[in-house]
C-alpha cells in the first residue's frame, strides 16, 4: 500500500550461479533487475513468475516445482551444506591448533612450561 491506501505491486528478481545458489544483489538491484526485463520483454506475462535463461536469452513462464525438482534441490543443498560444515570444522581445528601454538610460544618464552617428565635423564 502507499500512502494513499492504494495498492503498489512491487517485482523482484532472484539470481541464481549455475549450482542453484543465490548470487547476492545491492541494494535496490533486485527490483532493477526486475524493471529491466519488464522493459527488454514486454510481452511476458509479468502477472506470472517469469525465468529468465542468459544462455539462451529467453524468458519462459516458471513451471511450479515438481516433488522430484524438489527432492532433488534438497540434495543439492545437504550436500553444500555438508560442504560448509567440513570447511567450518577445518578452520576451528586450525585456529585452535594456531591458538595453542601461539600460546605455547608465550608460554615457553615466559618460561611457564612445565617440563616435569618431558625431558630425558
Amino acid at each position: 500500500m502507499d500512502g494513499s491506501g492504494s495498492g503498489v505491486r512491487h517485482f523482484l528478481a532472484r539470481a541464481l550461479d549455475r549450482d542453484g545458489r543465490i548470487i547476492k544483489f545491492a541494494a535496490g538491484g533486485s527490483q532493477r533487475i526486475a524493471v529491466l526485463l519488464q522493459g527488454a520483454y514486454p510481452q511476458a506475462d509479468w502477472n506470472r513468475p517469469q525465468t529468465w535463461t542468459a544462455a539462451t536469452n529467453t524468458v519462459t513462464v516458471r513451471r511450479p516445482m515438481s516433488n522430484a525438482d524438489m527432492r532433488d534441490a534438497i540434495q543439492r543443498m545437504e550436500l553444500r551444506a555438508a560442504g560448509l560444515e567440513a570447511e567450518l570444522a577445518f578452520e576451528r581445528e586450525r585456529h585452535h591448533e594456531l591458538t595453542t601454538a601461539r600460546n605455547f610460544a608465550d608460554s615457553d618464552a615466559a618460561g611457564y612450561i612445565d617440563r616435569t617428565g618431558l625431558e630425558g635423564p
